[in-house]
């Protein structure tokens, strides 16, 4: 998984230095443990935990992190009190995605829109 995640994060960032937006990436295994995380220089220092909230999410329901917030727009309070149940880690943003072979990516620095491209990009 290692090697992996490792691959898809130097994706990442090259993606990332294309459209010249400073990132974060964290990948996560099938029980949303923390196999890499880098945050590229220039990028806010929260967004390292937003990219692993990221992928956390996606890897726990196995779907898009933006699909969770498609789903749960209209009641806040079930986000809020899964997030209190996740100890903060469920983070229903557009930005990740569940890997095929288990496991999640997640990027932050970006919108929404650009954090998703540049994971889409890193894994295909």
């Amino acid at each position: 998984m290692l090697a992996r995640a490792l691959e898809i994060v130097d994706k990442a960032k090259a993606a990332a230095e294309e459209l010249g937006v400073p990132m974060a990436f964290a990948v996560v295994d099938s029980g949303g443990h923390l196999v890499v995380v880098e945050r590229m220089d220039g990028a806010g220092f929260a967004t390292a935990e937003i990219a692993w909230g990221k992928a956390w999410t996606a890897a726990a329901w196995g779907v898009p992190s933006g699909t969770l917030a498609d789903r749960i727009g209209a009641d806040p309070s079930f986000a809020a009190a899964v997030s209190v149940a996740t100890a903060g880690r469920f983070t229903p943003r557009q930005g990740a995605l569940p890997l095929p072979e288990g496991g999640a990516v997640g990027a932050s620095g970006g919108s929404s829109q650009q954090d998703e491209d540049v994971v889409r990009a890193a894994i295909s």
